[in-house]
């Protein structure tokens, strides 16, 4: 996994989580039901919203319309983690200059490692 640093501009990092429970990051990008929005300032988590989506990854295959909702879905975030992504998830949101991190784990540990590991950093 990438572990440099999140680039952003001023002292917050907007997350948005794949999490259909609200405790722990265990959906793939592209089949999330929802994401979580947070806003991490300093050591303060803020939780902002729930997003629901209409997965893009579906037995038949994949939807473009629905992908293309669901990076405009998060397209706020600095960082979206999730349980599993594809590569052209990862190269997508990457252009809109969103950063994906693939993290399954429970959302305060994930968020708690990521920051000690200095991935996620604001500025006070």
């Amino acid at each position: 996994m990438d572990r440099t640093p999140v680039t952003h501009e001023g002292t917050r990092v907007r997350l948005g989580i794949a999490s259909a429970d609200g405790k722990v990051i265990h959906q793939h990008f592209g089949s999330a039901t929802q994401f979580l929005i947070f806003e991490l300032e300093g050591t303060q988590l803020t939780f902002l919203a729930r997003r629901p989506t209409d997965p893009a990854c579906r037995p038949e295959g994949h939807d473009p319309e629905r992908f293309q909702r669901l990076l405009d879905l998060v397209s706020d975030c600095n960082v979206v983690l999730a349980a599993a992504a594809g590569p052209p998830a990862v190269a997508a949101l990457a252009q809109r200059g969103v950063r994906l991190v693939v993290f399954p784990d429970l959302i305060l540990n994930a968020v708690a490692k990521l920051f000690d590991q200095g991935v996620l950093i604001t500025e006070s």
